[in-house]
């Protein structure tokens, strides 16, 4: 990092010249190059370990690096990995029930897991959905925080496909166990 990049800008320089005004001026113009933000945080770095020791040795009062901002990273950034809705609707489609209702209701309000598990008819209102109470790791209980304690307002497609849970008949087959629905 000296060699390559730090010799260059400030040679033999004394220790007064390394201003945090030039310092910044400095690390601005890295803003042009193709170093990735990484790369000038080390180059920062590493020229702070230099007037750091002037001051430990009392050569300087402060170390002007301290402060020093890096312009932003210019790479462009990699779009986030999402499910387009028909990659959505094919997933539901392999799932069985009730989990695909799970999924969807889960998707489509937030809820936690536990929160969905806990669930009960009289919950499930017209427009909305009522938090009561919890299933996690065995134990029914309060939601997990009085803010979740609440009636969420809920699409529509979500309440139909939860009630059309009601007309079926389902076989929930887990570990030795079966039961019909």
């Amino acid at each position: 990092m000296i060699t390559n990049h730090l010799l260059s800008a400030f040679g033999d320089a004394p220790l007064r010249d390394l201003t945090p005004l030039a310092l910044q001026t400095y690390f601005s113009g890295m803003a042009h190059n193709k170093l990735s933000f990484e790369s000038r945080d080390k180059i920062r770095d590493v020229l702070s370990s230099i007037p750091g020791s002037a001051v430990q040795y009392s050569l300087l009062v402060k170390n002007p690096v301290v402060g020093i901002k890096l312009p932003r990273d210019n790479a462009a950034r990699r779009s986030k990995p999402h499910v387009t809705p028909a990659q959505f609707d094919a997933l539901l489609a392999l799932i069985t029930e009730p989990y695909a209702t799970m999924v969807y209701t889960a998707v489509y309000t937030g809820l936690r897991v536990s929160e969905l598990v806990g669930l009960r008819w009289r919950c499930i209102h017209d427009t909305s959905i009522s938090i009561e109470e919890r299933y996690c790791r065995g134990d029914w209980g309060p939601p997990k925080s009085t803010a979740s304690a609440a009636t969420i307002p809920v699409n529509h497609s979500v309440i139909e496909r939860i009630h059309h849970l009601k007309t079926m008949s389902i076989t929930v087959r887990s570990g030795r166990a079966t039961r019909t629905y």
